[in-house]
């Protein structure tokens, strides 16, 4: 899974990317993340780490996502025009659903 663009211009900030997308696929939730997370800054230092974290978000939040499509539209792009409409139509009706309840 791709979840994070690595192509910063930059070696040791792609490097970080790289290792935090593997890191956050490898788990579910978001405490077990953190769990994780927590057990490997007692080897390395923490303000080390943390400051690499926060330059991934930065770039990512920051540049990441500009010129990146959803998974669904690349869907609607490969498909047939029938299929197209009915994909459509089920998300449409799917996200109407999940705002009413």
């Amino acid at each position: 899974m791709n979840i994070l663009t690595v192509n910063t211009g930059n070696e040791k900030l792609d490097e970080a990317y790289k290792r935090m997308q593997i890191h956050i696929c490898t788990y579910d939730k978001v405490d077990e993340f953190m769990n994780y997370f927590r057990t490997i800054t007692k080897d390395k230092k923490e303000d080390e780490l943390l400051k690499w974290l926060l330059k991934v978000l930065f770039w990512e939040f920051k540049y990441g996502r500009v010129d990146k499509k959803h998974d669904f539209d690349l869907l609607l792009e490969k498909v047939g025009t029938a299929k197209k409409e009915q994909l459509e139509k089920w998300l449409k009706d799917n996200l109407e659903k999940v705002e009413n309840v």
